[in-house]
């Protein structure tokens, strides 16, 4: 889950800082945020606030 987090902390903070000056990085910012949603997607919240599992 913190990893989760990170990957797409850095990707929505590098994206619009690299977006004019290194395009290459700003691409792999953008699959960053991407592949963090996905992921998030995919865990199924608990109602008591936690992670309960997988779908």
């Amino acid at each position: 889950m913190r990893g989760l987090g990170w990957a797409l902390s850095i990707g929505l903070i590098a994206l619009p800082y690299y977006r004019a000056t290194n395009p290459a990085f700003a691409a792999t910012a953008r699959r960053m945020i991407a592949e963090a949603l996905i992921d998030w997607d995919a865990i199924k919240p608990n109602p008591q606030g936690g992670i309960s599992a997988l779908k």
